[in-house]
């Protein structure tokens, strides 16, 4: 038996070029058009099919001049030079059709008075540059573009000098934001450390390509540009990227974000990169709050903070004033457009005696008042409104809280006041409103978002102190406990829910997942079918449902909310590419990232049924979506080989399978058969071999190992196995019969 050569376990990009590196080193490509043809500007029109017909995309808005230009090379289908207007138009090809037309304008008088072949040989010069620049910007390990592409992109949209000053502008201040996101996996040598950075590269691609385009920065760090996206949303994003990496088997993911956007720090070159250098910062943030937690560089400036803690010197103040009391109110007054006046003096007049108004800052007031309950202190701020509306000096919004209060200590009530006030912003300018169990709901989803979960769950647990029974702070709660893993805190939180409202999807919802995380997949289905007679729409649930209905072999039901699926996913469109759309239920959205995933388990379901035609049409989509899917692989190359579809291809998709993922008993068994079938019976046993090492009690491996050893004439080995596999499963029909025939041949 021949040794086995084991691949190298690295990416080599295609010699051919496609439509997509256009797009992807648009950049690079001017800047080397620019330097071909000594030119003064450049710009790239990108060609599209629509109807037959080829036409330039997204030019509505360039001159006339320059539409009519590229208008006549995709007439003519050549080269456009106007030496009266110093411009030229090159078109780019591939098989012969335009990719791009390169828009060429100014440079030396000399430039237009060369031949229109000259241009064309200048064309393939570009074109053997724009395969260097592909090489060189393509990361090995993944497949996916490297570091100095993700920097040359970000400097790009930051600062894009380069553009033509014709050229609709830029938004610098909607540029986006960068994710940086880490991923871990469980202790690996180096080939499987290897397949792991692959497949996750894959996976996240398969998830995120829609939205932009992802790089690998090494060590299993990945980089997500997201033009055009802001913080919230980029957070809504990291989120959910971390539930979905948390289901795909890793045991550890940190995302840092940082805007796209020009900064105070200058760039001095090429290699300098503030956003990278922010989201690095924000990610090293990260990891020192869970194992799944992501952090944005926003939070990471005090300015920034919408709940910074109340100064010293003021706390100082307070204390002094309130010493010996035992009731009183705090209130926090802000003046809700910030001016460059200072404070209106006639406003502390209206205060009266009683009130002690200390400045916090220019634009507000802390109000201490002696005596006051919740509710005397509300109606004292009522009465300041409505004095401060006379004297039409603009809006104060007054956040309230009052000593005592049940779990707090007297130190905690500004904070209580400045908590009270973030709640009041959610009114409108003007509002007042008086310290509870929302407002801690809320001061706990500003510390969840700013990425610190270890405040977020004192928030939800303080306000679930004076509220018992708030189903928004139980489930946030219980979806913090998830996120950390802590499911045995989280589940009866959900529970609690149930018992006040027995229908509430999220609860159902969330406690299926709980349930499918601490690996009791039968109570995970029975709440995830619950959940499914509230709302059967919702994509991410019946994903779910038809996995579980997989691994329990109940294919009719697999194939019925897999197709419902199917059908919720072609029903969402990504025409805006915006990311934040596709974020998981609980995040107030309907929709959901890695909609592909539907045909991996519906090839799985359809195969179980003996839909083999279909499975086959369904795992290559899946494949399309995520080429590094092992599962998908092994499955497809199985079904080729049932389906006589080529033998060779059948092994050549199980063994890139098991070199993908060799720790999946699965992928060994379907190779060990597949070689069978191919008639490599010593190949065979080794695979099945690997496979009873991953799965010594697995019947439908010992059974095929069985079958192999017969065929093999190795029967002492076959009557071995089938004595384990008897052992295990006594009422083995297939087992038994199979020892019948081997000892006939004795």
């Amino acid at each position: 038996m021949k040794p086995e050569i084991t691949p190298l376990p690295f990416y080599f990009p295609s010699l051919d070029l496609n439509e997509t590196d256009f797009y992807r080193h648009e950049p690079l490509l001017c800047r080397t058009i620019r330097e071909i043809f000594t030119c003064r500007e450049v710009a790239i029109a990108h060609i599209i099919e629509s109807n037959g017909t080829v036409r330039p995309l997204d030019i509505n808005e360039w001159p006339e001049t320059v539409k009519t230009g590229i208008d006549l090379v995709l007439k003519e289908r050549r080269v456009i030079i106007n030496n009266e207007s110093q411009s030229a138009f090159l078109p780019l090809t591939i098989d012969r059709e335009p990719i791009i037309v390169a828009v060429i304008i100014g440079g030396p008088p000399t430039l237009y008075a060369n031949s229109p072949s000259w241009f064309i040989e200048r064309g393939r010069q570009i074109r053997r540059e724009l395969h260097l620049i592909k090489t060189w910007s393509m990361d090995p390990m993944s497949g996916l573009l490297n570091a100095a592409h993700l920097r040359q992109k970000i400097n790009f949209l930051i600062n894009p000098t380069s553009r033509p000053n014709w050229l609709p502008p830029v938004n610098q201040e909607a540029n986006g934001q960068l994710l940086l996101i880490e991923t871990a996996h469980r202790g690996q040598d180096a080939d499987q450390a290897l397949a792991n950075i692959s497949q996750t590269g894959a996976y996240l691609d398969s998830l995120l390509g829609g939205i932009s385009t992802l790089h690998h920065l090494g060590a299993g760090i990945f980089a997500l540009p997201c033009p055009g996206t802001n913080e919230p949303e980029a957070q809504k994003l990291g989120y959910s990227i971390l539930r979905k990496l948390k289901r795909h088997n890793i045991i550890k993911a940190h995302i840092g974000i940082a805007p796209i956007s020009p900064t105070e720090q200058d760039i001095k070159s090429e290699t300098d990169c503030p956003p990278l250098s922010q989201a690095w910062q924000a990610l090293r943030t990260a990891k020192k709050r869970g194992a799944f937690a992501l952090c944005s560089s926003a939070a990471l400036n005090p300015e920034n903070n919408q709940l910074p803690p109340i100064d010293p010197e003021i706390m100082s103040a307070i204390k002094n004033i309130w010493r010996g009391v035992n009731q009183f109110s705090i209130i926090l007054l802000k003046r809700d457009i910030a001016r460059d006046t200072p404070f209106p003096e006639r406003l502390l007049s209206l205060m009266g005696p009683d009130a002690v108004a200390i400045p916090a800052g220019t634009e507000k007031y802390i109000i201490y008042l002696a005596g006051l309950d919740d509710q005397e202190a509300e109606q004292w701020a009522h009465n300041l409104s409505a004095r401060l509306k006379k004297l039409q000096i603009g809006t104060f919004s007054q956040g309230i809280a009052c000593y005592p209060c049940p779990g707090f200590k007297k130190i905690d009530t500004p904070m209580n006041a400045a908590k009270a006030l973030a709640h009041a912003s959610f009114y409108g300018p003007g509002a007042i409103t008086t310290f509870d169990s929302v407002s801690l709901n809320i001061s706990g989803d500003i510390y969840y978002n700013e990425g610190d979960i270890n405040s977020a769950i004192r928030e939800y647990r303080l306000g679930l102190n004076l509220n018992p029974d708030n189903i928004n702070l139980l489930n946030s709660l219980g979806v913090i406990y998830a996120q950390i893993e802590r499911y045995k805190m989280a589940i009866p939180l959900f529970e609690q829910i149930t018992a006040i409202k027995p229908r509430d999807f999220m609860a159902l919802f969330n406690l299926g997942f709980a349930h499918l995380r601490g690996a009791d997949n039968v109570t995970a289905l029975k709440y995830f079918e619950k959940a499914l007679t509230v709302d059967d729409s919702c994509f991410d649930l019946l994903l779910q449902l038809g996995q579980l209905y997989c691994t329990q072999g109940q294919y009719k039901k697999a194939i019925k909310v897999l197709r419902r699926a199917e059908g919720e996913a072609a029903g969402h469109t990504r025409e805006d590419n915006h990311p934040w759309e596709y974020c998981e239920p609980w995040l107030e959205s309907g929709n959901d990232l890695g909609h592909d995933q539907v045909y991996r388990y519906l090839g799985q379901a359809l195969r179980g049924e003996g839909q083999y035609r279909e499975a086959i049409t369904c795992l290559q989509r899946a494949i399309a979506s995520n080429n590094r899917d092992a599962l998908s692989l092994s499955m497809l190359g199985e079904l080729y080989a049932m389906e006589k579809q080529g033998i060779n291809i059948a092994v050549d998709l199980c063994r890139q399978a098991v070199e993908l993922n060799n720790e999946e008993a699965g992928n060994w068994r379907r190779l060990a058969w597949v070689l069978s079938e191919a008639g490599s019976i010593d190949e065979a046993i080794d695979a099945v071999r690997r496979a009873l090492d991953l799965a010594p009690r697995d019947t439908d491996i010992l059974l095929l190992a069985a079958t192999l050893y017969k065929s093999a004439d190795r029967l002492s080995e076959a009557r071995a196995i089938l004595a384990r596999l008897l052992k295990i499963h006594g009422t083995n029909q297939k087992a038994a019969q199979l020892l019948k025939q081997i000892n006939r041949l004795n």
